[in-house]
């Protein structure tokens, strides 16, 4: 083999591992870039979802809060002082609930439609978690209809009982407050490690 053969075989050796080298590093920059891609959808999903959770504990407190304010009521249910109206009272709560109410209704749905981005992105870790919630809700729905009844009704008989700490916020030792929290909590602790770990990729 002559000088010139031998330093044609060298160039070719010199740039197939300069060609593989180049690959390596390429295939490693892309791992990273993907690793970073992710971090930064995680976190920000993760956000989001958290986010949601919190708009829906704030709306579990207005439909629960004891006060009620008087551009709440409707005009028509009102007297020349503000009061009230005698025979008024389950028009006003009606409308008054259902205002509330709908509130929750935009913020829930808008929970559960995060709460499908979070089954797409890490698949059964969220399948179950907003269900507590999702009780909580139905539990306090189902105390405002009774109310509503119990003011609709004229017969004493014919009224139901129902549980005054579901209807409304009595503070942090309140049993339904308490279990509206755990339920917020469930998310929290699925929530806050994603954010804690992809918070590197976040910028």
């Amino acid at each position: 083999m002559s000088v010139i053969d031998i330093v044609a075989l060298i160039k070719d050796i010199v740039l197939a591992l300069s060609a593989a080298g180049t690959l390596i590093i390429a295939s490693k920059g892309l791992s990273t870039w993907r690793k970073e891609l992710k971090g930064k959808s995680e976190y920000q999903l993760a956000k989001e979802i958290l986010k949601s959770v919190y708009r829906v504990r704030e709306a579990f407190k207005r439909v629960r809060l004891r006060v009620i304010y008087s551009d709440e009521y409707p005009k028509e249910v009102l007297g020349p002082h503000g009061h009230v109206l005698k025979g008024k009272e389950y028009e006003a709560a009606d409308y008054i609930y259902k205002s509330r109410w709908e509130g929750l209704s935009k913020v829930f749905l808008e929970l559960e439609e995060r709460n499908l981005d979070a089954q797409v992105e890490w698949e059964n870790e969220f399948k179950y978690t907003i269900n507590d919630l999702r009780e909580c809700r139905s539990e306090l729905l189902s105390t405002i209809q009774i109310m509503l009844y119990n003011k609709k009704s004229t017969v004493p008989s014919g009224k139901e009982e129902y549980d005054k700490s579901i209807l409304y916020d009595f503070g942090p030792d309140c049993g339904f407050t308490q279990k509206i929290n755990k339920a917020i909590g469930e998310f929290e602790n699925l929530l806050r490690p994603k954010i804690q770990r992809s918070r590197f990729f976040k910028e």
